[in-house]
């Protein structure tokens, strides 16, 4: 195509992936930077870019950001994609291309800002969620919003299962920008609310912590599914034990009675646990794990966790 848009893209990992390769085959793609301290990712990424001849750009930490800024001179892209990229970029590097750098971010906006919106998303127990385009500011997932992709919320969906919907519509989504851009020369965009807006910083312990005797077994059941694939799983605890959970029953059972909040009711032959929960309702999840790995059924026993003990204790 005559007078071909050029973008390069700044992305974090594979989750580009689908937006890479569909920018790549209708030759918008002109370079990749990628925002990792894995090296061994890193390195596949380059070996990709010098085989497809595309300029590419590796940045470790935060402090080599300012490398973009001479890359770009090097790539001199029309337009700059952002696609999970984990790095700020400053005013600096944004005015090089005005109004031209566009994040693609895997979650709504205003109401999920931050680098987790997916966890938040699952954990929340939201129905639907988006990749939300937006113009980049030098704050995160601030700017003007030209669109917004919807992507459904499965009850089953965990953290792996939605960022693949999420990374794939990512792919469309590129593309819709990318040919809005070579069609036109003015994008619409609007402010984005201060209503509802909403700031999630990556979760620490608490926020993957199994709260018993606060959550009921929907709220319980979301938390797990939102740690599954992407930590060592949601954290309860026994004693000075702290032991991972990874899989649940998507359905609450029923108790006749009212048993105290995490507590064990049965064991299975194959190491599944029923937890008690409030509202009369238990739980199934599978095999406890630890941060060194799954320690077996014989390790917990001997640790105490046996049908008719409380855990968050």
């Amino acid at each position: 195509m005559e007078n071909q848009i050029r973008i390069a893209v700044l992305c974090g990992g594979p989750f580009a992936g689908p937006a890479l390769m569909k920018l790549a085959m209708e030759n918008y793609l002109c370079g990749i930077a990628i925002g990792t301290r894995d090296y061994k990712m890193a390195e596949q990424f380059r070996t990709q870019c010098e085989q497809a001849g595309l300029s590419f750009s590796h940045i470790g930490y935060k402090k080599d950001v300012s490398l973009i800024d001479a890359w770009l001179h090097e790539v001199k892209p029309d337009a700059v994609f952002s696609i999970c990229f984990p790095y700020r970029l400053s005013a600096e590097i944004l005015q090089k291309i005005p109004d031209g750098f566009y994040n693609f971010h895997p979650g709504p906006l205003p109401s999920y800002r931050g680098p987790s919106p997916i966890f938040e998303v699952i954990k929340r127990a939201s129905t639907t969620t988006a990749v939300s385009v937006h113009r980049m500011q030098e704050e995160y997932d601030t700017g003007d919003l030209l669109f917004a992709e919807q992507v459904t919320v499965e009850k089953t969906d965990n953290y792996v299962s939605l960022a693949q919907k999420l990374s794939q519509r990512s792919g469309l989504a590129a593309m819709a920008l990318a040919e809005m851009l070579q069609f036109s020369s003015r994008i619409p965009a609007v402010p984005q609310s201060s209503a509802g807006a909403a700031f999630y910083p990556f979760p620490g312990v608490q926020d993957m912590t199994i709260g018993w005797e606060t959550m009921d077994a929907q709220q319980i059941i979301a938390l797990i599914n939102a740690c599954n694939g992407w930590t060592r799983g949601a954290i309860t605890r026994f004693g000075e034990e702290i032991m991972r959970v990874t899989t649940v029953g998507q359905e609450p059972q029923s108790t006749e009675i009212q048993f105290p909040p995490g507590t064990i009711l049965e064991i299975s032959e194959n190491n599944h646990y029923a937890i008690a929960c409030l509202n009369k309702q238990a739980i199934v999840i599978g095999p406890f794990s630890s941060d060194f790995g799954d320690l077996g059924m014989n390790y917990y026993e001997s640790a105490g966790i046996r049908k008719g003990v409380q855990l968050g204790k």
